[in-house]
């Protein structure tokens, strides 16, 4: 036997296209020597027959219920953690999770003398869980929101950190960042004008919508949002 196990399908996309993008070289370019064909067909039964990635079960179901905390917050922004919680709870929402109300959650915190994030290490995971009722909590913490334009050099950075923490015994469960840049240098007179005239345009468009770095924090956003997804599944 080739294997000895059966052999079994490929474990990612990935080797599946790398098989297919070396057998097609191969045939665009008339070169399905025996040597070749021999190696591509080596690399499949490799690829096929590798070590499977170990698949982590846990011995409790996923939470059912979430809260999601204010955001702590390392940036100069102050509206920053504000419009990335939104988006957040949009995103939740929208894959399916059973997210309690934000307003609730802020007006039950108040009641312990929590309005802001960086306030929520004054008690503990379990604490927050019997007052809000629920099974998890989503902390997140703001790292980077600024955009920088001076004509030259031009960039838009979001950065954030999620995590989720078991509400009845404290363990965190998942962790997740992301990071979105979006740099333009010049490198001439022209560049230049344009980079800060599109600056500044955006940034007024920006705040008239109360939507500061939008871009950058809907991507931060989604990817945090599919990492927890491919989590909740494998769970």
């Amino acid at each position: 036997m080739i294997c000895d196990l059966a052999p079994s399908p490929l474990e990612s996309r990935g080797d599946i296209v790398l098989v297919l993008i070396m057998i097609k070289k191969f045939g665009m370019l008339n070169l399905m020597s025996k040597r070749k064909y021999l190696a591509a067909i080596s690399l499949l039964i490799v690829t096929a027959c590798g070590p499977k990635a170990p698949v982590v079960h846990h011995g409790t179901p996923f939470p059912a219920t979430v809260a999601l905390l204010p955001m702590s917050n390392l940036s100069v922004d102050l509206q920053g953690p504000l419009l990335l919680r939104r988006l957040m709870q949009d995103a939740l929402i929208g894959v399916g999770f059973d997210l309690s109300d934000v307003d609730m959650v802020d007006g039950k915190l108040r009641t312990i003398g929590i309005t802001d994030g960086g306030q929520l290490n004054s008690t503990t995971p379990q604490k927050l869980g019997e007052l809000l009722g629920i099974e998890a909590l989503m902390y997140g913490e703001l790292i980077e929101f600024k955009r920088v334009n001076i004509g030259i050099y031009a960039n838009r950075v979001v950065e954030a950190r999620f995590w989720l923490v078991d509400a009845n015994t404290g363990e965190k469960l998942w962790e997740g960042s992301q990071k979105k840049s979006n740099k333009k240098i010049a490198t001439s007179s022209k560049e230049m004008k344009d980079i800060f005239i599109e600056g500044m345009a955006s940034k007024v468009i920006e705040n008239v919508l109360k939507s500061p770095l939008k871009e950058e924090a809907d991507h931060v956003v989604f990817m945090i949002t599919k990492e927890l997804g491919r989590v909740r599944k494998d769970w």
